[in-house]
């Protein structure tokens, strides 16, 4: 959902020489970077970070020896990340996404390749000027839009220019700035971090997220834990926590057992 697939479908029409696509790229020329944004496919290569990982885990090893080669999804922006996570702060991940896709097909742009049309994430400027209604129209709660269209009003203004962050390398002082936003705790800045900058030292921990529940499952026999001996659990990681949670998320899903 989102950019993901709008640049792909866009890059891949451009490589069967379909008009549109070309006209679009020549209008939208980080189109190319984003998608290496979106699958992260700058930086340490999958073997060598996996060995990282699995260091001194065996349970981590199993895992990653039946996920071989996984890799974290990131979003093409860092104001996509961070709105998403907004958009999914207290609910599962299925009705989160439903909630995203409705907010994207209504404010996006979009384009048509083939007969199909795909849709671009909504810009700071969409999301500045639409109606807190209209949010909700999507199914969005009326305090989660407000919290939005407060963040893309900071954005478009040039209060804050989140896609700078990409050029801090200190994790923790990307949280604390992020934490400023209105709307944004700890668990969404840290959401934001691993999904929009691919900060892989930092792990979400929520009492009803997903990476909470499987942590649990494989690390403490499905006893309830609290978030301090989560992030406990999660400290033998050290800089590789978030892809750590990733596969926890996808071997829970997928019905992996050790």
């Amino acid at each position: 959902a989102g950019e993901l697939d709008f640049l792909q479908a866009v890059l891949l029409a451009l490589f069967q020489g379909h008009d549109a696509a070309d006209q679009w790229l020549r209008l939208y020329p980080t189109g190319c970077h984003k998608v290496e944004a979106c699958l992260v496919l700058a930086g340490d290569g999958a073997g060598s970070t996996d060995g990282q990982l699995a260091k001194n885990d065996v349970l981590m090893m199993r895992l990653i020896n039946q996920l071989y080669g996984l890799k974290n999804i990131g979003s093409a922006t860092v104001f996509e990340a961070l709105v998403c996570s907004v958009i999914e702060q207290q609910l599962s991940l299925p009705v989160a996404r439903s909630l995203e896709h409705k907010v994207i097909r209504a404010l996006g742009d979009s384009i048509m390749i083939r007969g199909t049309r795909y849709f671009a994430f909504p810009t700071a400027q969409q999301l500045a000027y639409c109606s807190i209604d209209t949010l909700h129209r999507c199914g969005v709660s009326r305090q989660k839009g407000g919290y939005i269209t407060g963040i893309a009003k900071t954005v478009e203004r040039g209060e804050m220019d989140i896609e700078k962050l990409k050029q801090c390398n200190d994790t923790r002082a990307i949280v604390d700035i992020l934490c400023t936003l209105r709307g944004v705790g700890l668990w969404t800045a840290e959401l934001t971090a691993l999904r929009g900058l691919n900060r892989l030292d930092v792990i979400p921990v929520a009492k009803a997220g997903l990476e909470h529940r499987w942590m649990a499952h494989y690390y403490c026999h499905d006893h309830v834990t609290t978030a301090e001996q989560i992030r406990q659990i999660a400290a033998r990681w050290d800089k590789w926590k978030g892809l750590a949670g990733h596969y926890l998320i996808t071997a829970g899903r997928r019905g992996v057992e050790l």
